[in-house]
């Protein structure tokens, strides 16, 4: 297994949320170790509904098993 330098990789996690001019801030947990980037690091003490970030994840993880395409698309009929 090839060794990964997670100080680079947190570098370059955390520069791309400085080119952002938004409050933001991004949770990881690997199972051991919970890591924060971004420009409002204090708003991860908050918990917050996933709303629409959970649909990102869901797509993901459609495209990555081949469930769905990238030009597909799930209408909505506005009803819960």
């Amino acid at each position: 297994i090839p060794q990964v330098n997670n100080s680079i990789i947190d570098q370059n996690v955390q520069a791309l949320f400085n080119e952002i001019s938004a409050d933001a801030v991004f949770v990881t947990y690997d199972g051991q170790n919970i890591k924060k980037y971004g420009t409002h690091l204090d708003r991860a003490k908050t918990a917050y509904i996933p709303a629409s970030t959970f649909k990102i994840a869901n797509a993901l993880i459609g495209l990555e098993n081949h469930k769905a395409t990238s030009t597909e698309i799930f209408k909505w009929d506005g009803q819960c």
